[in-house]
């Protein structure tokens, strides 16, 4: 039930991330640009992180953890800093 939980709450603030993102044709380099970049890190990592800590258990899910979190925050970092 936990693993469901958790997968739910990630899926939902990967939906509310992407709705974040601005269309394609507009590249403004305002101050937006900058909180999109610090959320998109931040929100990935969160996101990488849940996503990691529900496989593995032990040590094992530590490090998915650890790797979902340097994972999430990369692609959250490409996709908000464009």
């Amino acid at each position: 039930m936990m693993r469901k939980t958790t997968l739910l709450i990630a899926l939902v603030s990967l939906g509310a991330l992407a709705a974040c993102q601005s269309p394609s044709g507009s590249h403004s380099r305002g101050g937006n640009s900058e909180f999109n970049c610090i959320a998109g890190t931040v929100g990935g990592a969160v996101i990488g992180g849940l996503l990691g800590s529900t496989i593995g258990g032990g040590r094992g899910r530590t490090a998915a953890t650890a790797v979902g979190i340097g994972a999430g925050g990369y692609i959250g970092n490409q996709m908000g800093c464009k």
